[in-house]
């Protein structure tokens, strides 16, 4: 994802959508105990770091591996911050997201 200063009305209607998916497909489910194996999380200033795996888990509930995009929609619950960058290795996974 790139860094978020304006957006336009058609991207925050995919993001809105993603985002929106995502949930339904996750919903009664734990972003620590199903979507992802060995999940971290950092806080440094106005930012925080994340690394994990994808589960199998995630994967049936999505009915396909998730994009980097997807995974940091989960991680961050949305697109509220102000940008977010996660490269994938397989199902290994690592990111930032920008909070101030």
């Amino acid at each position: 994802m790139e860094a978020i200063t304006s957006i336009s009305k058609e991207r925050h209607e995919y993001l809105s959508a993603l985002t929106k998916n995502l949930r339904e497909k996750t919903k009664g489910t734990s972003k620590y105990k199903d979507w992802f194996e060995d999940y971290r999380q950092t806080s440094g200033y106005a930012h925080y770091k994340f690394s994990g795996r994808v589960s199998d888990k995630l994967v049936e509930l999505l009915g396909h591996e998730p994009t980097s995009e997807e995974i940091i929609l989960l991680v961050d619950d949305g697109f509220s911050h102000f940008g977010a960058s996660c490269s994938m290795n397989g199902r290994s996974f690592s990111g930032r997201v920008n909070t101030d």
